[in-house]
């Protein structure tokens, strides 16, 4: 992301874009959405009814510190299937991409 690059700009380069999601069962229409939704209302990143609260909590705090920053990991995630917040890489398995 380049420092001229918002995070809204981000999302909506994102909305126009039709490559295969690293993700098959969540609709790029559908990120692009939750993204816009958690950008203006951080709180309600959620982990819901999983025992993700540390994640949840720590992707809450860079959404408010460094918004720009949280909506390119999770563009990244959708579309690589891996994403970075600085050192901290994530790269989920089959398994978990086919929920």
């Amino acid at each position: 992301m380049t420092t001229s690059t918002s995070p809204n700009q981000l999302i909506n380069q994102f909305a126009h874009r039709n490559d295969k999601a690293a993700f098959p069962k969540f609709h790029r229409n559908v990120v692009e959405n939750q993204l816009r939704d958690r950008l203006a209302h951080p709180w309600k990143i959620n982990q819901g009814m999983t025992s993700l609260c540390g994640p949840a909590a720590f992707l809450y705090c860079i959404a408010v510190k460094n918004p720009g920053k949280y909506v390119k990991y999770i563009i990244d995630l959708y579309e690589k299937g891996e994403a970075a917040i600085d050192a901290l890489s994530i790269k989920p398995g089959r398994d978990c991409k086919n929920i």
